[in-house]
């Protein structure tokens, strides 16, 4: 993983500041919060960006609300200082992240989205005639802190962002445990979910050798399927992608393999597994 520096700078520049106001202000602006920050918003920036180079930034507590999509879903958001700063921290790294980031991760990615995914898997399904379908439950309360900040500093050098990586990871999550979770709500949640994962993403590769690997990241869960041209193959992605899991995300989330499936038979993996289609 190449380390980089000199990008705190740029997150507390003054243009960037600004345009990370638009970008959380859009959609937003008859939220009283959103109006009264726009309302002196050259001040407001610039008492954030002193705030940031001095070290002086603490963010605020979150917001919860519930939405209905079809299912249920609890949002934690944050306030509107908040979000700016994200999206100012975002988008100077995204492209960092971006190019760690394997072609065949699809959640909250330019050009992805779970449409892509779909069709990714498709077009491999019709390739290869087995499919391991897998699932990381509880993925973003699981989240381990530490894991992820140790991750975080690996490859980004700067010790002002190690600091505000620390701070943003602070904020207290209801109903999760000390040290874990993300907040579903968040801009900076995805982005570090998605980093989270393409540590075992690049592992899964690398030493399970799955031939194509398709994740996408729910709110609770991520999903992802194996698709390989033998049998024998799906035999040692179980096993090692267990193994590789565990060292990878060294979290809560358990993998769940729900089991394997050839267009012409069915194979069982193991006495729970649930054999399926694509």
């Amino acid at each position: 993983m190449k380390r980089v520096d000199g990008l705190f700078e740029q997150v507390c520049a003054f243009e960037t500041l600004w345009k990370a106001t638009e970008r959380a202000a859009k959609g937003k602006r008859q939220r009283k919060d959103v109006q009264a920050f726009l309302w002196d918003r050259e001040a407001e920036i610039l008492r954030l960006q002193e705030e940031l180079r001095s070290g002086g930034y603490e963010p605020g507590r979150l917001r919860h609300f519930w939405v209905c999509d079809p299912k249920a879903r609890r949002i934690s958001a944050a306030g509107f200082r908040d979000r700016v700063v994200h999206h100012a921290l975002c988008g100077v790294l995204e492209p960092h992240l971006e190019a760690y980031a394997t072609r065949d991760s699809y959640a909250c990615r330019k050009g992805k989205g779970s449409l892509r995914a779909l069709e990714a898997a498709q077009t491999y399904a019709r390739r290869y005639p087995y499919v391991l379908k897998l699932d990381i439950e509880r993925f973003f309360e699981s989240i381990d802190h530490g894991v992820l900040q140790a991750a975080l500093e690996r490859k980004f050098g700067e010790r002002a962002l190690h600091r505000l990586f620390a701070k943003i990871l602070g904020v207290p999550l209801e109903g999760s445990r000390e040290g874990k979770g993300l907040p579903i709500g968040n801009l900076t949640s995805q982005h570090f979910a998605n980093f989270y994962l393409g540590r075992l993403d690049h592992a899964a590769k690398e030493s399970v050798h799955g031939r194509h690997l398709v994740l996408w990241c729910g709110e609770s869960s991520v999903m992802g399927c194996f698709v390989c041209a033998a049998r024998d193959r799906c035999g040692r992605i179980v096993f090692g992608f267990e193994k590789v899991g565990d060292k990878a995300l060294s979290g809560d989330g358990r993998c769940a393999l729900f089991g394997c499936a050839g267009f012409s038979e069915r194979v069982a993996l193991d006495s729970g597994a649930e054999a399926s289609f694509l």
